[in-house]
């Protein structure tokens, strides 16, 4: 009877789980989107919004490292119709089990270490989740990546229904995956999509489902912080130089990570300059791809001992979270990282990028095609060694005007117009009386 009704609770469960992953859990794909219905149900949340003297705004995070938002966060503190800007960090479901905890304990600690309101409760010393829809109900809701892997209560097709959804790039978006960065159902979902040009604009109003008609372009936010503050390191500090290798270790066709070719040759090359300081500066899935790596070489511990590596020797450290103060304290950047291209461009520091085949067969638009003929291009490490000595030891940097005209006519950058102020201006107009 005992095992009878055992196997009972397990065909209920089975067929609860079923139903529930079939007509529940199911991700809203591009042609589930009706944009007539959306329209009419975004111009229902904006005439809540217009009708209330104060909003609330939050900012939903994955992790510290993809957080641009700096000023447009800080601008919104000081708006008198601002009730409350706030953040709300989530996990990242695609990681290792292992790794979700750390890295989402690691981002709460970097917010609330450096003043920004987070909503996440702690229980016995840990960070949680919090349903924002209940304790909150935002009338504002800026997403820092637009990828479907957060639980289903962050998720915007549910959100989208009772605050306005607003998302900018969370890199200076220079690849040609034009289905991911402007037309996932996210994109046509969002309230305000704020671009970084007219050129990204464009690839919106041809890419979109929606035909880019809620992108307004306003620049780069991350873009304030960067430019702002470029040349202020002090003269006579250590030099430092970054390297910054991506993630995409073993996908055939979209391998743009030089790490398994360069992982030893990085440590030889920082042990030959001990008057330089190396910092290690990985993608945020480097390590996960390592550990789930099958190459003999690899997997979680030897991942673990290279990681700690970087953190032991006298001029090298690692750094895995928000990166503004490394950019800024930096001489250089060595990586094969395409969102660091132009992000760094951006602090007028000289950067040698690390191919592993010809520009023409990465997967770049015509703005990062172009972005990439500014930088310094090795292929061994005989060329990085030459970037070293001649660039950022002797200080021959020939390409430094190219990149300060790049950036003046080719990035939508003002240090007079911010990007941030823009985004709030345009908030601003759209919801005050």
């Amino acid at each position: 009877m005992i095992i009878k009704n055992h196997l009972k609770k397990l065909l209920k469960y089975k067929l609860f789980k079923y139903f529930f992953t079939k007509f529940y859990s199911k991700q809203v794909s591009i042609d589930d989107i009706k944009l007539d219905e959306v329209k009419k149900t975004i111009s229902k949340v904006l005439d809540k919004c217009k009708s209330k003297e104060k909003l609330k705004v939050c900012f939903i995070v994955t992790t510290e490292s993809k957080w641009k938002y700096h000023l447009v966060y800080e601008t919104l503190k000081l708006e008198s119709w601002v009730e409350s800007a706030s953040i709300v960090v989530v996990q990242n479901t695609y990681i290792k089990n292992s790794l979700k905890k750390d890295e989402f304990n690691r981002a709460v600690t970097w917010f609330e270490n450096n003043g920004y309101e987070v909503l996440n409760p702690r229980v016995a010393g840990y960070a949680t989740e919090v349903n924002i829809q209940k304790e909150l109900k935002p009338d504002i809701i800026f997403y820092s990546d637009p990828y479907s892997f957060v639980g289903k209560s962050y998720d915007i097709a549910r959100l989208y229904k009772n605050s306005l959804c607003c998302y900018s790039q969370y890199s200076f978006m220079i690849l040609n995956a034009y289905e991911s960065f402007y037309n996932l159902p996210f994109h046509n979902l969002l309230w305000c999509f704020f671009s970084e040009t007219q050129f990204h604009k464009k690839l919106s109003e041809i890419h979109a489902k929606n035909e880019g008609t809620n992108v307004v372009v306003t620049g780069y936010p991350y873009s304030d912080v960067l430019h702002s503050a470029r040349n202020t390191k002090p003269k006579s500090s250590r030099k430092k130089i970054i390297w910054a290798p991506h993630h995409t270790i073993s996908q055939d066709q979209n391998q743009q990570s030089n790490f398994i070719a360069l992982s030893r040759v990085m440590k030889s090359i920082s042990a030959s300059y001990p008057l330089i300081d190396f910092v290690f500066k990985p993608h945020p899935n480097l390590f996960n791809r390592l550990c789930e790596s099958s190459l003999p070489e690899w997997g979680e511990d030897k991942a673990i001992i290279y990681y700690d590596w970087w953190r032991g020797q006298k001029n090298t450290s690692i750094q895995e979270g928000e990166y503004t103060e490394l950019f800024l304290s930096s001489d250089a950047l060595i990586h094969d990282s395409a969102s660091f291209t132009l992000e760094y461009m951006l602090t007028g520091k000289p950067a040698l990028f690390n191919l592993n085949k010809s520009i023409n067969e990465y997967d770049l638009n015509d703005l990062g095609k172009a972005a990439l003929a500014t930088s310094y291009l090795g292929h061994k490490e005989k060329d990085i060694v030459e970037f070293i000595e001649n660039v950022v030891i002797n200080g021959n940097d020939p390409m430094i005007d190219i990149r300060i005209d790049f950036t003046k006519n080719n990035l939508n950058v003002s240090k007079k117009e911010l990007a941030s102020q823009k985004i709030v201006e345009h908030l601003r107009f759209a919801l005050c009386k």
